[in-house]
């Protein structure tokens, strides 16, 4: 109705008024809210490896499981998650990326996303090369290991459907598997979760919550 309309359109121009007034605040706070995401991934990266090797004292085949994966989660797979507000990525590869920006902003996507995805393999080598090597059956058998073997499953689902997606984007210009997104937000969520337990159960309750806070 036009009542309705006329009231849609007063909302939009009061938003954006709002939003050009605020100009310069509101790009600073978006750029320090993005820094202090930059900050806290890599923070949690460095602290989980460093309380592993303060414990385990040298590389082992164990030791690399949560290195491998602590890189793939906590660096690509997260960074490639929030590429589209990450400026200083897209702004760093964006001269020797021939094609649109929307184009680029899926491809630096997808490379992040697959290499997180190799880290995370060379994790699940790393820790089933472990128990081959100790004797120990290959079955995912605790909390930790459930959570991460439906996790790596859904991220073989999402490799092959983010390809799917991007070949038909690149073909037609049609979006399909609107899924992908959902399913990729909570793959992490999954993949972050076993992580805590997979810290939880190596170091015990009281070092977690040390590490954790």
């Amino acid at each position: 109705s036009y009542i309705s309309t006329t009231r849609q359109k007063i909302v939009e121009v009061i938003f954006t008024s709002s939003k050009s007034h605020m100009g310069g605040q509101y790009q600073f706070l978006m750029d320090y809210l993005t820094f202090l995401v930059h900050y806290f991934l890599l923070a949690s990266c460095v602290s989980v490896m460093v309380a592993i090797f303060t414990v385990t004292r040298k590389i082992t085949l164990f030791s690399l499981h949560p290195v491998f994966l602590t890189i793939g989660v906590f660096l690509f797979i997260a960074e490639g998650l929030i590429v589209a507000r990450n400026k200083i990525l897209i702004n760093f590869f964006s001269p020797i990326m021939q094609s649109s920006q929307k184009r680029k902003l899926r491809n630096l996507h997808a490379t992040l996303q697959i290499t997180g995805s190799v880290f995370l393999f060379l994790g699940l080598v790393s820790i089933l090369s472990h128990k081959v090597e100790i004797g120990k059956s290959l079955f995912p058998m605790t909390a930790h290991s459930l959570v991460g073997t439906v996790a790596l499953a859904a991220v073989v689902t999402l490799v092959w459907a983010g390809r799917i997606k991007i070949a038909t984007m690149e073909i037609s210009n049609t979006k399909v598997m609107k899924w992908h997104g959902d399913l990729g937000l909570l793959v992490f969520d999954l993949l972050v979760l076993s992580s805590l337990l997979g810290i939880f159960s190596f170091f015990g309750s009281k070092q977690f919550f040390y590490i954790v806070n």
